[in-house]
């Protein structure tokens, strides 16, 4: 019973954790593992793991999804992940003053400060209807 709750308990303070909202700080640490992306120790590991899940979770949500005006999200042809965290580091790096900002916001920022993603009006026929 003792290990049981051991476990619950642990399980909450550590999982309960990794739902938090990444800064850019934090995803930037782990963006330089995964650019470094040999020899790593196990907590660089980790990071690399983090970085790599994290741009290719970014890249699917945001891939052609439209925003508020009906512009569609474009990303320059042939992308990479490396290339999208080298991008970000150098970006977080150039300005430290957003190491406290949510990750998906700086990510974007250095996207488009980079000219590697861009907003496409599309046609109003293919717009989608507020309901």
């Amino acid at each position: 019973m003792k290990k049981a709750l051991a476990i619950a308990v642990l399980c909450i303070a550590f999982c309960g954790a990794s739902f938090a909202v990444p800064t850019a700080g934090t995803l930037n640490t782990s963006c330089q593992s995964f650019i470094k992306g040999t020899d790593l120790t196990s907590p660089e590991l980790i990071g690399y793991g983090a970085c790599s899940g994290y741009l290719h979770g970014w890249f699917d949500a945001f891939d052609g999804s439209l925003d508020g005006e009906g512009n569609s999200v474009v990303f320059a042809p042939g992308i990479t992940a490396g290339q999208m965290a080298r991008v970000f580091v150098a970006y977080v790096t150039k300005h430290p003053e957003q190491e406290n900002q949510p990750a998906s916001i700086v990510l974007v920022n250095a996207m488009i400060d980079a000219k590697l993603v861009t907003l496409a009006k599309l046609p109003k026929s293919i717009v989608p209807k507020e309901q």
